[in-house]
């Protein structure tokens, strides 16, 4: 029994899934007759559509310590890039959805997006996550111009001799011995 409702169940997704591709192919047939006229068997095979985001993502789930809910957060592959304390357990950035409703009779609710950076984090609303969103892309832009910029002007980077690098920093040592030695002379 269980088994034939959920074969039926299947076999009703499946043609919920062919109605609504033909649901949309008439639409664009008659909104866009030019896309439409491109469009054939061969434009619709396509490799499976894969989320941006994953269920946990997306998914609310209750945290307690902080008395709101929130998703699991995204996070770019690229780790913490500071040179004073780097770590390779914290992502460069990162961003969650956190929704604070305790008490929300008293207190309201409201949602915010928090975006970290390293160890820093900022609680942004929707519309601030939007302008800072607008604002990185704007930058993003230009960082990659600049990055090819700085790809040609590094065509000319060469190492340094270490023979060379060892006696000038054995100079500079001997002059701090030097500067020092004189501070002391002068204070006693």
């Amino acid at each position: 029994m269980m088994a034939q409702t959920s074969e039926i169940m299947r076999a009703a997704l499946a043609a919920d899934q062919v109605a609504a591709k033909q649901a949309a192919d008439r639409y664009i047939a008659r909104q866009f007759p030019a896309v439409a006229a491109l469009l054939d068997d061969t434009a619709r095979q396509h490799p499976e559509h894969v989320a941006p985001l994953t269920a946990a993502e997306t998914t609310l789930v209750p945290d307690d310590g902080l008395g709101a809910h929130r998703t699991t957060p995204i996070e770019t592959a690229a780790r913490e890039i500071s040179d004073v304390t780097p770590s390779a357990e914290i992502p460069w950035l990162s961003a969650e959805i956190v929704v604070t409703d305790y008490r929300s009779q008293a207190y309201g609710r409201r949602t915010q997006l928090w975006l970290h950076n390293n160890r820093d984090v900022a609680e942004l609303t929707v519309d601030q996550a939007r302008a800072h969103l607008a604002a990185a892309r704007a930058f993003l832009d230009r960082f990659e111009v600049l990055v090819d910029h700085a790809e040609t002007i590094a065509a000319g980077d060469f190492t340094g001799d270490p023979e060379i690098a060892a006696a000038d920093q054995a100079a500079e040592d001997r002059r701090i011995r030097a500067v020092t030695a004189r501070l002391g002379e002068a204070r006693a």
